[in-house]
């Protein structure tokens, strides 16, 4: 689900911004491997040189960033009036039959921002937290379905449709996945195919700074069937190819980041995988593989039309008329992961949980 990076000049503009950084014990246990710093002698997947050289060969296309299509934004909420999603694939004819239902009863109700728009592209996802209560919630292919409904304060809004997402309660404590449902055993929740949250994206506040403490999120073109943990699913497809969905990637231990000839922001990014890892989190479309990023959403300050792109902005875009593309977050020659050492990736060797 996942597709489409130079660190920035700061600015006064972004005090100004709701900056988010995943904290232990307040997004997932701190315990969790989302918060658990790789030993530099972590045993390798034995498998691990082929893993990567498979996931290499079959992504044409190349490495980006997703900072808007295929995102997600997130929102925070505290006391806003709640509304009911409905459960609606309009590309399924067979959901009504076996997954409404169940959807609505997991995520309702939601309580959904005024200004809520989910990101762009045929995902169109969203994440939506209340902290208060310690939950949060994932949407997946929300739509607006051109209808009304009347939230808990009584007042008619527009009314939203979701495709599939989740409903994570307890959000501190919570080992880094979305967990099953006792109303529905054996079914599997969250916007990810493999039921990892999307929170494990680099943050924007993240970007910012230029300092990531958790594991990527990270999705790529061929996927075999089956997961190892941390997945809980997934939507894997292939007989041949190699990368299982919940294999840990990370960069050698003892490969010097800082002396390699890489942008700032392929550094910040460099220093994550070899850190905390890179989880594989989904399949991806376009043979490219794509790092997931959190995109700006309705919530941000208004003097910033793109929080990334604009002069200033996450990916240090100059101003214009300079074009758009030379600051893309790709590894494109002369892009922002240009060089990016992707063939020394290894696997971690998963684990039973």
């Amino acid at each position: 689900m996942l597709k489409s990076f130079r660190i920035v000049t700061l600015i006064a503009v972004f005090v100004t911004l709701a900056g988010f950084i995943l904290q232990p014990n307040q997004q997932f246990v701190g315990t969790s491997y989302v918060h658990t710093l790789l030993p530099a002698n972590a045993p390798l997947d034995p498998n691990s040189a082929a893993i990567v050289a498979d996931m290499l060969a079959n992504t044409p296309g190349g490495w980006s960033v997703s900072v808007s299509n295929y995102a997600s934004p997130l929102y925070f909420v505290t006391n806003e009036p709640t509304v009911t999603i409905k459960g609606a694939r309009n590309f399924d004819p067979t959901f009504d039959s076996w997954g409404k239902v169940p959807l609505e009863t997991i995520l309702n109700p939601v309580p959904l921002p005024g200004n809520f728009l989910p990101a762009s592209g045929s995902d169109a996802s969203a994440i939506i937290c209340r902290m208060a209560t310690n939950e949060c919630w994932e949407l997946w292919y929300a739509q607006l379905t051109g209808g009304t409904t009347v939230n808990s304060a009584g007042q008619t809004v527009p009314e939203w449709s979701a495709g599939w997402g989740g409903h994570m309660t307890n959000v501190s404590s919570n080992p880094g996945y979305f967990l099953e449902d006792p109303r529905y055993p054996g079914w599997h929740w969250g916007s990810s195919a493999s039921s990892i949250p999307q929170m494990l994206f680099m943050t924007i506040e993240e970007q910012r700074l230029g300092v990531i403490r958790h594991p990527l999120a990270f999705g790529t073109t061929c996927t075999a069937r089956g997961h190892v943990f941390p997945a809980q699913r997934d939507d894997g497809w292939s007989d041949t190819c190699l990368p299982k969905e919940g294999m840990i990637f990370r960069l050698p231990a003892s490969l010097n980041i800082d002396a390699l000839p890489l942008t700032p922001y392929a550094k910040m990014i460099a220093k994550a995988i070899q850190n905390y890892g890179m989880v594989l989190v989904d399949t991806t479309g376009g043979g490219f593989s794509s790092i997931a990023a959190e995109a700006q959403g309705n919530n941000y300050h208004p003097g910033w039309s793109d929080v990334y792109w604009d002069p200033g902005g996450i990916l240090g875009c100059p101003p214009p008329p300079t074009p758009h593309y030379s600051c893309w977050p790709d590894n494109g020659p002369g892009h922002l992961l240009d060089g990016f050492p992707f063939n020394q990736l290894q696997v971690i060797q998963p684990r039973s949980q």
